[in-house]
């Protein structure tokens, strides 16, 4: 099975970004061709391709530009493309999510939302940190809605989820 794993990063300093290297790692060991897409990687593997799709370097333009991705209409085709031929998709947090619903919408590809939760908004004190957190919290329901699989990494989560 061909197997795209798609998160916001692939750092050794995130620990989604550990949970995607291991899963990518034990997917290639069972036989799966695994392919990892991220905007930024510090990570690399031997076990399966990592394609860095690239973002702002500066913190906030980042940070805005994850919130807005959806208006990258020609990154989001060229990447689109490059998952037509997948069948699986398996999604950790928006704008990544983005990606998996509109692979499944357009190509029927099978998609899994990995969820490792997003932050309660009232949990920072600042108005744009909180604006910005239900923005993200909104994007990502709307983007994993249609998901044909979640996986929660607690009972937490799958409750709220």
């Amino acid at each position: 099975m061909k197997i795209a794993i798609l998160t916001p990063t692939f750092s050794q300093f995130s620990g989604i970004d550990r949970v995607v290297e291991k899963e990518a790692e034990n997917l290639s060991k069972e036989g799966h061709l695994v392919t990892i897409f991220c905007f930024k990687a510090h990570l690399e593997t031997k076990h399966v391709q990592v394609i860095e799709l690239g973002m702002p370097k500066n913190p906030t333009l980042e940070r805005i530009y994850r919130l807005f991705f959806f208006f990258d209409f020609l990154k989001i085709n060229r990447v689109l493309r490059r998952l037509k031929g997948f069948d699986k998709v398996i999604c950790h947090q928006y704008p990544m999510t983005l990606f998996g619903y509109l692979a499944k919408k357009r190509f029927g590809v099978h998609y899994v939302y990995y969820d490792a939760g997003v932050a309660y908004p009232a949990l920072f004190s600042s108005f744009i940190e909180r604006t910005y957190m239900r923005l993200f919290r909104k994007l990502t329901i709307l983007t994993v809605k249609k998901a044909d699989e979640a996986i929660s990494i607690s009972k937490f989560l799958s409750r709220i989820l």
